[in-house]
């Protein structure tokens, strides 16, 4: 067995060959690091396939997270950031959550544990490589030519998140690609059949809008978003009649115009985008849900068109470009938008890089094709969590002093290791678990 150095991690720059995966490294942890969250991913399964196996979310690190007396306390702090399957393939199952732990792990596995870093938050770069630091492992912060050269369109300053995330759109449709993130900021990036970018658009995302309404006017209110067009989507469902842009209250102005807005813009951004690579192609007969080749190493297209939406507002954005908008809002007929919800897409786009630069063969994740209310391929239906009420037992007490919290679930995407369901916690967090632990969190 090689030998395992022991010594703390320190957070490096990708240098490749250096940084790449080891032969022998059949897991590594990602994380991505948002505007208003930390998103991670554990990577590598039975098959030997690099690809995201689960996620968990949590809010950013806060100063006193990581400014500790000892490394002890430290990797405690990290221990309390992860989840019971993730703990257990650091610390191990019984050796309790220690530096010791964590290296007696790393010498069953012959190597250290790597961790990959996409972050556009300097601050909480810092945060969460020092607490990863407590125990060994390498540590590395990805750059943009990781993703794309000059020579492939990158431009100066276009943000490393946007880079990452094309990357792991191209693994999942191929090319061309388009790249809706309903995040803080709303954004779209293209990428042509050439693999050339082909540049994209910023403008403020859904929650900003109303925060702006609000604290730009004098009478205007503050508005629970989620609440709102949840009560909107659901009196629409019900009723089968979908909302008409003319509100009768203030706060159905504010709502039905924003959903208006966002529909009209993000249209005639795909639009614009099919009017540049061409309109979809008739899929190729040995096509699967994804539109690739049924060897899933084989280079794919994407014939059909399909755009990625992703980010904390993919959910609405995805329920828009449906036909008709969904059936949420009243406007003039609207054909349905080829569009793919991807949770996480920063992760494979990070997968998609390592296979690259570590000689492994890149398997093109499994996303359902339409992953709301039908079934895959255990036969059963997912949709029947969708909307259930949900507990959880934490390690540390909310606001008022409560371990457990309550949420309801949002939502579900199919990946390769089975459905994973988005949580939205009732003090606004949120996180994807696995249909098993679903199962346990009813109320």
């Amino acid at each position: 067995m090689p030998k395992v150095v022991t010594a703390h991690a320190k957070l490096k720059e990708t240098s490749w060959p250096e940084s790449r995966l080891l032969p022998t490294e059949k897991h590594f942890l990602s994380i991505s690091i948002g505007n208003s969250s930390i998103h991670f991913a554990h990577h590598g399964n039975k098959n030997n396939e690099l690809t995201a196996n689960y996620f968990w979310r949590t809010p950013h690190l806060l100063a006193e997270d990581v400014d500790l007396e000892s490394n002890a306390d430290l990797v405690l702090a990290l221990a309390r950031y992860l989840p019971e399957c993730e703990s257990t393939f650091v610390f191990g199952a019984k050796g309790g959550q220690t530096f010791k732990a964590a290296e007696e792990q790393n010498k069953k596995r012959g190597h250290l544990l790597t961790a990959y870093i996409v972050s556009t938050n300097e601050e909480q770069l810092g945060f969460v490589a020092k607490m990863l630091g407590s125990i060994p492992c390498r540590i590395y912060k990805m750059k943009s030519e990781d993703f794309f050269s000059e020579a492939e369109g990158a431009y100066a300053g276009m943000g490393l998140d946007r880079m990452a995330g094309l990357r792991g759109a191209i693994s999942i449709t191929g090319l061309p690609a388009l790249v809706i993130d309903g995040g803080s900021a709303m954004t779209y990036t293209g990428i042509d059949a050439d693999g050339k970018i082909m540049g994209g658009g910023i403008s403020p995302g859904i929650e900003m809008r109303m925060k702006a309404l609000h604290e730009f006017t004098f009478a205007l209110p503050q508005i629970d978003l989620e609440v709102e067009v949840a009560d909107i989507i659901d009196k629409a469902i019900k009723s089968n009649t979908p909302a008409s842009i003319f509100g009768k209250s203030t706060k159905d102005a504010m709502v039905l115009s924003m959903l208006n807005e966002v529909s009209s813009h993000l249209r005639s951004v795909v639009d614009v985008w099919m009017e540049k690579v061409g309109q979809p192609k008739k899929r190729k007969a040995n096509g699967n849900a994804n539109g690739n080749a049924d060897d899933k190493t084989a280079s794919i297209t994407n014939d059909d068109r399909v755009a990625i939406v992703t980010g904390g507002g993919a959910n609405l954005v995805a329920k828009l470009l449906e036909e008709d908008n969904g059936g949420v809002i009243d406007v003039t007929s609207k054909k349905k938008v080829r569009a793919k919800q991807v949770n996480g897409l920063i992760h494979f786009g990070i997968t998609n890089v390592l296979c690259h630069q570590s000689d492994r063969s890149h398997i093109t994740p499994y996303i359902a094709e339409d992953p709301m209310g039908k079934k895959h391929k255990s036969d059963e239906n997912y949709m029947l969590y969708v909307g259930r009420s949900v507990a959880k037992e934490f390690s540390e007490a909310d606001p008022e002093g409560e371990f457990t919290y309550r949420g309801q679930v949002l939502s579900y995407t199919v990946y390769d290791a089975g459905p994973y369901f988005r949580v939205v916690y009732t003090d606004g967090d949120e996180e994807d678990v696995s249909l098993e632990d679903v199962k346990g969190m009813y109320i």
